[in-house]
């Protein structure tokens, strides 16, 4: 059972149970895998009604369950990514450090503004996340400043940045997280000090709201 098998009987008005199509990882999350067949159910999608809602209505199974859903998105602007900014209460975007991926991100937001006035008006952008960095070369270091120059004064852009590493590309061939993988490795300690950065924004909002700010 994957994700693409549950978007399937949704979309056909079949019978499915959420939690058949979740499965534990022993590095303590769950997670509801995915697989090629994803293309297909984007074809059908084309039909389908209230098409960009069907994600959100698998999603919204489990909602309660958890303190965090996380929707890892194709890099495309297809069906598929259109039902997770339906679904989002906010959208973190991995921006790499190249040109070509700066041009794409002016579409990128131009499409979740579209999406917040069409479909989900709660969505908001958490911020933007360069990857794939390599602070030897001035590509990376200029793509950077650019970024900063161009979308800081709009989007928060997070100050920690996941550079490129070779041990984070070997991780999946070995079945493995890049955690278990190479637990003190540079690219992991990135993401772990991206993840004590999103939280702490997190926080700050909703304090700045007058709300209760959680401490896990």
């Amino acid at each position: 059972n994957t994700l693409s098998t549950a978007m399937h009987c949704i979309i056909n008005d079949l019978p499915y149970k959420t939690g058949e199509y979740i499965q534990s990882h022993p590095e303590g999350l769950d997670f509801v895998p995915s697989s090629i067949d994803l293309s297909s159910v984007e074809l059908e999608l084309v039909n389908a009604m209230s098409r960009e809602r069907i994600l959100k209505t698998f999603l919204d199974d489990v909602r309660g369950k958890y303190d965090y859903v996380l929707i890892d998105c194709p890099p495309s602007l297809g069906m598929m990514p259109i039902n997770a900014l339906s679904a989002a209460d906010s959208v973190l975007i991995p921006v790499q450090a190249q040109y070509f991926s700066m041009r794409g991100l002016l579409q990128l937001i131009r499409t979740i503004d579209k999406v917040q006035r069409r479909q989900n008006p709660h969505l908001k952008i958490e911020g933007i996340v360069l990857t794939l960095v390599d602070n030897r070369t001035n590509l990376s270091r200029d793509v950077s400043a650019m970024l900063r120059d161009a979308y800081g004064a709009n989007v928060h852009i997070f100050k920690t940045e996941i550079p490129m590493c070779v041990r984070a590309a070997e991780s999946p061939s070995f079945g493995k997280s890049i955690f278990d993988y190479d637990p003190r490795g540079k690219a992991t300690l990135a993401y772990e000090q991206l993840a004590r950065e999103v939280l702490t924004l997190g926080r700050k909002k909703e304090l700045g709201r007058g709300g209760f700010a959680p401490t896990r």
